[in-house]
């Protein structure tokens, strides 16, 4: 349930201070935009999900959650596309950027997803950080659910992790 919590705060924080519609910005089991998207995607969607293993009594859950950025291509042939992947990447970084200014170390994210757990559940203490965006990454029509072209639109995953939840262990 905490992992849900956090990719909900998330998507809900990437919705509303950066303005995008629900059709335009969703939580995704893998990363996919759905075959419906439009030109521009944001895929939210679980990171890793781990355990110090230093503690005997509780368990120190250290969860992330990506973010993919999808911007579509109009179809013109690879060998002229040079100045279009510019301007897409270009267009990526911008919207990468700004989705990392509104999650990295953001205490109303982390206090959403506590409002969304149970009441009897255990919240998260500490927000997400930013720790890294992947290189650009050409994708081709099956991204997209659609024909296989070679050169679809262009993808960046944008990685935070760091997100501290304490849970109590049952006696035993």
């Amino acid at each position: 349930m905490s992992e849900e919590s956090l990719l909900l705060a998330v998507r809900n924080e990437i919705r509303t201070s950066l303005k995008y519609k629900p059709s335009e910005c969703d939580v995704e089991f893998d990363g996919r935009p759905l075959a419906i998207a439009g030109e521009t995607y944001i895929a939210v969607w679980p990171g890793e999900w781990s355990n110090d293993g230093q503690t005997e009594h509780f368990l120190d859950e250290r969860h992330g959650v990506q973010v993919n950025v999808y911007l579509r291509a109009p179809k013109v042939p690879r060998d002229r596309s040079r100045n279009l992947l510019l301007d897409a990447k270009a267009s990526v970084n911008v919207r990468c950027r700004a989705i990392m200014l509104a999650i990295h170390m953001n205490y109303a994210v982390m206090d959403a997803a506590n409002d969304l757990l149970l009441p009897s559940a255990t919240g998260f203490h500490h927000p997400l950080r930013f720790q890294g965006c992947s290189a650009p990454q050409v994708v081709t029509g099956d991204y997209f659910y659609a024909q296989s072209e070679s050169f679809a639109g262009l993808l960046r995953t944008i990685r935070f992790g760091g997100a501290i939840r304490y849970q109590t262990l049952p006696a035993t």
